[in-house]
């Protein structure tokens, strides 16, 4: 749904001149039935929030988005691959609006156990560089908040991921 759509300012024929992110993702994954392609939209579409933080989203942000989604999504490495590009030009597009109703809406289908996997996926992504930015640790801390995650949750997860986070590598030497 989009921003102008969700206030009830979408012109009468209900098209608010650009389409549904969500809705836009979902066409690849509609043999998944309807529940299931929607989650999975969400999935990829915050994925693409963490990873386009700094407004590039590198080859290798694209390629653990892809995995994160063979894995968790159980999609084939080809569906999932046109899933994330999706999810990259679709976040980039519609980001600014979308990103909040995006993890509000996941919050209300997705199981604990399924938020926790999220966040790990999140944090996948942004060490796919092998650095996660100061940016990227806020965003993902909002999520965890916008999931209703605890405090205590979100550390657990983040502390996964210590030796990427940038944060961490201030003053040590750089690899010869």
């Amino acid at each position: 749904m989009s921003l102008l759509t969700w206030l009830g300012l979408a012109p009468a024929d209900g098209h608010a001149g650009d389409p549904d992110p969500i809705e836009a993702l979902m066409r690849p994954l509609q043999a998944l039935g309807p529940e299931r392609a929607r989650y999975l939209a969400l999935f990829a579409f915050l994925l693409a929030r963490v990873a386009n933080v700094d407004f590039r989203v590198s080859d290798a942000e694209l390629a653990r988005m892809t995995r994160e989604l063979v894995t968790w999504g159980r999609l084939p490495p080809e569906q999932a691959a046109a899933v994330a590009l999706l999810a990259r030009e679709q976040n980039q597009l519609t980001g600014a609006t979308e990103n909040f109703l995006a993890a509000r809406e996941l919050r209300d289908l997705a199981s604990h156990d399924e938020k926790i996997a999220v966040l790990q996926s999140l944090f996948a992504v942004s060490a796919a560089d092998d650095e996660i930015t100061g940016a990227e640790e806020e965003v993902i801390r909002e999520i965890s908040r916008e999931l209703v995650l605890t405090n205590d949750e979100y550390l657990w997860v983040r502390r996964q991921y210590r030796e990427q986070r940038a944060v961490m590598k201030l003053g040590r030497p750089a690899p010869a």
